[in-house]
């Protein structure tokens, strides 16, 4: 698996806020309430986050070899939790981001004032989630097998 580069996560996060914010411009303009944004998201994305970063402590012991209680399985669901929270976690900060820059606009009214700071949160909550998870995603790097003289290139064998 190919590890996520940064600039299809940037690519990734204006895509989803370029059309989040269109069709919330198109709400906000209709007079619609806003889409709502609950504190409860940022804790999730953040607890998300934390949960990433100890399972990945896991995998990085085992590929050093150390004690640890993660077997190869496990190292593989890691490696693809990361790259799944990488790529999500982008999306999430593209939509959030186009959330806060639409109650930046109407700042003034209450109504707008709780849900742009909450909104601008989970922006912080899911950059968090997009580090670690590609923090992650570099320790489930196998190395090469010792046997293996050609670097993990293994050959078929006629048997």
């Amino acid at each position: 698996m190919k590890r996520t580069s940064a600039s299809s996560l940037v690519i990734t996060a204006i895509a989803v806020g370029l059309v989040s914010h269109m069709l919330l411009a198109y709400l906000d303009d209709r007079s619609a309430t806003p889409v709502p944004v609950s504190a409860v998201t940022t804790m999730l994305l953040l607890a998300i986050a934390v949960i990433l970063w100890r399972l990945g402590i896991g995998v990085k012991r085992l590929v050093a070899k150390e004690e640890t209680t993660m077997d190869a399985i496990g190292a593989a669901r890691v490696a693809l939790f990361a790259k799944s929270c990488s790529l999500g976690g982008a999306g999430l900060t593209g939509y959030f981001g186009a959330q806060t820059m639409i109650g930046a606009r109407n700042f003034s009214s209450p109504l707008y004032f709780e849900h742009t700071w909450i909104a601008g949160a989970s922006v912080l909550a899911c950059l968090a989630l997009v580090i670690v998870a590609m923090i992650v995603e570099s320790w489930c790097v196998i190395p090469p097998d010792d046997d293996d003289p050609s670097g993990g290139a293994r050959s078929p064998s006629a048997a």
